[in-house]
């Protein structure tokens, strides 16, 4: 269980590939506050509750396609991350290198390859719980949720905390997610970096090319 969770949990943007506190920082998101208060990691938990219930709903209807999946898992990651905002960041200090042309590329695949991403990895972990244990914060505003995974089917229960940051219009933003303290994103992040300084920069883009292709295939 472990093995497909920790693959699932890419959801956080990770969206995320969708960020530890070095990586959110790198996101230059404008801080509005100081602090997170209490009433921002109570609308953190309500927020959590809307995407998990959204993304799960998705994933358990049998009724849909996998090509009605991802397009119910584009629209959800627009409502919830900014894609082009955490793709840039997972580039690190190789983002420098890539010229206009590149990085058009690069944007331009990446919404296509998140969705691919994390669709694949979610239909492995339908039938996991996920029950919300408690928030802390972090920085000057970010807020983490911690949660409990079970799998109905037996076996330890595996730890995901999820960051999030309230925006300036009192909406939030999934930032990463961390699982038996593993970021997603910097797992991906260093993925890509590594492949970026042994590879280059146009094999990178060929690489993402053809993986997006093969899971629109």
């Amino acid at each position: 269980m472990k093995s497909r969770f920790l693959k699932y949990a890419a959801l956080s943007i990770s969206m995320i590939g969708i960020t530890a506190s070095s990586i959110v920082s790198s996101l230059l998101i404008p801080a509005a506050q100081a602090t997170a208060t209490e009433e921002q990691q109570a609308a953190a938990l309500v927020f959590f509750e809307d995407v998990s219930n959204k993304a799960f709903a998705v994933l358990r209807n049998a009724e849909l396609s996998e090509r009605d999946q991802k397009v119910e898992f584009r629209q959800l990651f627009k409502e919830v991350t900014d894609v082009k905002r955490i793709g840039l960041a997972l580039l690190g200090f190789h983002r420098k290198k890539f010229n206009d042309e590149q990085l058009q590329r690069y944007t331009s695949i990446l919404p296509d390859y998140v969705v691919s991403l994390y669709t694949s990895r979610l239909t492995e972990v339908g039938d996991e719980e996920v029950t919300i244990e408690r928030t802390y914060t972090q920085g000057k505003r970010d807020i983490w949720v911690v949660t409990s995974v079970t799998s109905p089917f037996g076996g330890d229960n595996l730890r995901a905390d999820w960051r999030m940051r309230p925006l300036d219009d009192g909406d939030f933003m999934l930032m990463d997610v961390k699982v038996e303290n593993i970021s997603l994103f910097q797992t991906k992040k260093d993925e890509f970096m590594a492949f970026l300084s042994n590879r280059g920069i146009e094999e990178f883009l060929e690489r993402l090319e053809k993986d997006a292709a093969q899971s629109a295939a």
